[in-house]
């Protein structure tokens, strides 16, 4: 599947005022452009629309992020100043009205239906996530105790097949429970022609997305049964945590595509069109150099791509490791050298090992990985003109490497979750990076049995040493 076709797409321009110079410019982009405005009283449906927003009509933004929240791209036409603060208080882009030209204005337009895309390829795994309601009834529908899920109005909506029997009844589904509910309650009662008593627990949960409860009737006379109904819950309580730490993945990944990849895109975009609308008038050397900004900026891509697929094979458990034996102090040397082939001059790395044998098992690829995210970091969050150390030693049981840097350094808070997925300090400020450094370099370390330390302070740069048992 692709992005939508950029003809089908229309732009709302709100409010709604004669605009000549944007009318112009909308028509050199291939993009439609309504200057009618909309009825906020009775705002409709929209598919494949942008709504473009003054920044001054604050109360016309406020409206349309609470209706629209993210389903339909809103850029914001403000200052550069402002311009932070629109994407901070839920546009998805912002026009620089002194700035104003095609290529600007194209560029968001083609940005934000490409973020629409990817959010709706996002959504629709969502969907798929919900399938884990046939795992929930499958559970329940196995266990002894009664399980009922109970809407707001007391209807049921669900039973087990305990239930049924319990109860002598196959069309509990759309009667009233008759019993108040209320959360964390514990109520006992005695079923109607039986001499069993059983205890009623109630926790909230959700039934075709609208509040509910789901209660869980045991019969409190047989313990063993208590028993591995709790162990049941405690297994939909751990599943229900991972579709929740699923869905918190999943939304710091479609920031990270949002934002990380946008600048290797518009680049692409941008030497594409020249290539395209000026090849025969351009030299050799500058058709060159253009594909050649096509191919880095395609490899940062991959590069960030495996990254993430990397991150998701190791928390899946399907990380491939393969070792073999190597010489650490030579395959470091190597990495160190690629790695300043790529800086240019900006920046120095001196390398430096003590004598000793490093001679060791290791996966290649993984212990690149592990190497070049650490320097890349270094060199990423250092001033041009510092200088980067990689200090290599080898002590009786193990190898240690270290990587020093004079950067910005790590605050002390941030430290403890930067081994999360997508997580960034928050003093990196303009600095661009997915969040997956040093997340890869855990997983790429734990198959090798080894370990990261983290030393830094504000302002004064950071240290990273692994150390690896041989």
């Amino acid at each position: 599947m692709q992005p939508a076709d950029h003809a089908h797409w229309k732009v709302f321009l709100l409010p709604a005022q004669d605009y000549p110079q944007l009318r112009a410019l909308f028509s050199q982009t291939g993009f439609e452009l309504i200057e009618t405005g909309l009825d906020l009283a009775r705002l409709p449906e929209l598919t494949d629309s942008i709504l473009l927003v003054e920044s001054d009509d604050q109360q016309t933004a406020t409206t349309l992020r609470a209706v629209y929240d993210y389903l339909v791209p809103i850029i914001v036409l403000t200052s550069r100043e402002e311009g932070s603060r629109a994407l901070d208080s839920g546009a998805w882009d912002y026009l620089v009205k002194d700035d104003l030209n095609r290529d600007t204005l194209l560029r968001a337009l083609r940005y934000v239906t490409y973020q629409h895309w990817i959010l709706t390829q996002l959504n629709a795994r969502t969907h798929e996530l919900h399938a884990a309601q046939s795992l929930f009834q499958n559970l329940v529908s196995r266990n002894t105790d009664v399980i009922l899920v109970v809407d707001g109005e007391g209807v049921i909506q669900y039973s087990n097949p305990a239930a049924e029997k319990t109860f002598a009844r196959v069309d509990l589904v759309g009667s009233a429970f008759g019993i108040p509910v209320t959360s964390g309650d514990t109520v006992e009662l005695s079923v109607v022609g039986s001499p069993a008593v059983l205890e009623m627990r109630a926790m909230p949960t959700e039934w075709d997305n609208h509040p509910a409860y789901l209660l869980t009737l045991r019969d409190i006379t047989e313990k063993k049964a208590i028993q591995e109904s709790m162990l049941e819950q405690e297994r939909l309580r751990i599943a229900l945590d991972e579709e929740k730490e699923m869905s918190r993945v999943k939304s710091r990944f479609m920031y990270t595509i949002s934002h990380e990849f946008r600048t290797p895109l518009a680049m692409i975009m941008a030497a594409s069109e020249l290539l395209l609308h000026y090849f025969e008038s351009m030299t050799e050397d500058k058709r060159r150099f253009r594909l050649n900004t096509i191919q880095t900026q395609i490899r940062h891509l991959d590069a960030m791509i495996d990254e993430v697929s990397l991150v998701v094979r190791a928390e899946w458990g399907k990380l491939e490791f393969q070792p073999v034996e190597l010489d650490f102090h030579e395959f470091s040397q190597h990495v160190v050298d690629d790695v300043k082939s790529t800086i240019g001059i900006e920046h120095t790395i001196l390398f430096s090992a003590l004598e000793g044998d490093y001679h060791m098992r290791g996966d290649r690829k993984l212990l690149r990985h592990i190497l070049h995210n650490l320097l890349s970091n270094a060199v990423k969050y250092s001033d041009p003109g510092s200088t980067i150390r990689f200090d290599l030693a080898q002590r009786p049981g193990e190898i240690i490497f270290s990587v020093r840097d004079q950067g910005i350094g790590i605050p002390a808070e941030d430290q403890k979750r930067l081994s999360e997925a997508f997580y960034r300090a928050t003093n990196v400020g303009a600095i661009g990076g997915t969040g997956l450094g040093l997340k890869v370099v855990k997983d790429c370390l734990v198959p090798h049995k080894g370990t990261l330390e983290i030393e830094s302070r504000v302002g004064e740069g950071t240290r990273c040493i692994v150390r690896f048992a041989i």
